[in-house]
């Protein structure tokens, strides 16, 4: 199913995505338009995946697949711009990469954090530290 939504503001609450997405039990993809732009959006593992915004006639989505689970998987991985890995299904991967995200993050803050340490002891915890999450990530 696909659904057009006009916006007012180039911005939205993705809550309302998801309610739509809860509410009725079926596959949809969200067209957000906005300014002769439009952005597509699916609800998949309990966020909204979303694309870059192109002009409206620059859009063109087609359909693969040997049934409907697997034109369902190609389209979010269109939008989203996933590759799945070996091995992984899109929902693995998904939740793969966000917790990849996560740890991408949390390096970052504790590289800032370990900048402005003052004490050496403390300082070494944080690089120690940022050294096992890169490692971590580098293991996905």
């Amino acid at each position: 199913m696909r659904v057009l939504v006009s916006l007012r503001d180039a911005e939205y609450d993705k809550k309302n995505l998801v309610l739509l997405s809860k509410l009725i039990p079926q596959n949809m993809l969200f067209v957000l338009e906005y300014d002769n732009t439009a952005r597509l959006a699916v609800y998949q593992v309990g966020r909204v995946i979303e694309s870059e915004g192109k002009p409206l006639d620059e859009w063109t989505l087609s359909l693969s697949g040997l049934n409907l689970d697997a034109v369902w998987d190609n389209i979010v991985t269109r939008v989203g711009g996933v590759e799945i890995a070996e091995g992984r299904t899109l929902d693995e991967q998904l939740v793969a990469d966000e917790e990849r995200e996560k740890l991408l993050r949390q390096i970052e803050r504790l590289e800032k954090q370990a900048w402005g340490e003052k004490q050496p002891r403390r300082k070494w915890e944080l690089v120690e530290e940022v050294r096992r999450l890169k490692k971590e990530v580098e293991g996905n």
